[in-house]
């Protein structure tokens, strides 16, 4: 089964200057904020394509902070998460990330957050 990746800082979130609350949801995220473009690109896609491709939440902050990026903005969602580390990447494989530090393998798929948003029809 292929894997779609995505990452976390400058992707699923971005820094901002000062703290960003939103009282539906009953907590103030900090510094950070979702970038809702591609949490929604990534539902999407597993709307789409749950059944064929599993999705994992990465980070080069580890696993840890992976899991409390998904848990936060993909609750219910069946993703997991991981640290990052090329190893886990096979052909097939879809990765979305702001800046990828190593090369990804023959056959995987290497997206920009705004590429991918820009694709979700064609994913």
């Amino acid at each position: 089964m292929n894997v779609l990746y995505v990452d976390v800082d400058n992707t699923l979130i971005m820094e901002t200057k000062a703290g960003w609350t939103d009282e539906d949801l009953g907590f103030a995220w900090g510094s950070e904020r979702p970038e809702i473009f591609v949490v929604a690109a990534v539902q999407w896609h597993h709307a789409l394509h749950g059944h064929a491709r599993h999705t994992v939440i990465w980070s080069g902050g580890g696993k840890d902070y992976a899991d409390r990026w998904r848990r936060l903005l993909f609750p219910g969602f069946p993703f997991s998460a991981a640290a990052k580390d090329r190893d886990l990447l096979t052909a097939g494989d879809i990765i979305v990330d702001d800046g990828i530090e190593f090369a990804v393998p023959k056959g995987a798929f290497l997206y920009l957050p705004a590429e991918f948003i820009l694709r979700m029809d064609d994913q």
